[in-house]
């Protein structure tokens, strides 16, 4: 009986080893709370190796996904029947600008990951 219970914590931590974890990622600070927290409570065991087997190391999805810009806009009020296209020019700029945005999230939560240790 004792030698089953001195197993149980080695099995679980096997098992810990080989979690698959997706955590989604906005500008929310809950979003980041939930990286947070499963960096503490679901990743811990895990080890970065330089070369992790899919039988023996866990890993950590961070997940990202935008709303692609509509290039026409439908305007509000009484004369709302035409429609107005957005020139290219801007277009570019909110392109950019999403792209910007998302580096700048998945950098923080990538940082949150090395500081957990959970990268290398």
């Amino acid at each position: 009986m004792q030698e089953q219970m001195l197993h149980q914590p080695l099995k679980e931590m096997q098992i810990r080893k080989r979690l698959r974890i997706m955590v989604a990622i906005d500008d929310s600070d809950g979003s980041f709370y939930a990286l947070n927290w499963a960096l503490d409570n679901l990743v811990d065991g895990i080890v970065p190796t330089i070369e992790p087997s899919q039988e023996e190391s866990g890993l950590v999805t961070l997940v990202h996904v935008q709303q692609p810009f509509q290039h026409h806009m439908y305007p509000a009020g009484s004369g709302g029947a035409a429609v107005f296209y957005a020139s290219s020019s801007i277009i570019e700029s909110v392109r950019k600008s999403q792209a910007e945005n998302a580096t700048a999230l998945l950098s923080r939560a990538l940082q949150m990951c090395k500081d957990k240790m959970v990268v290398k």
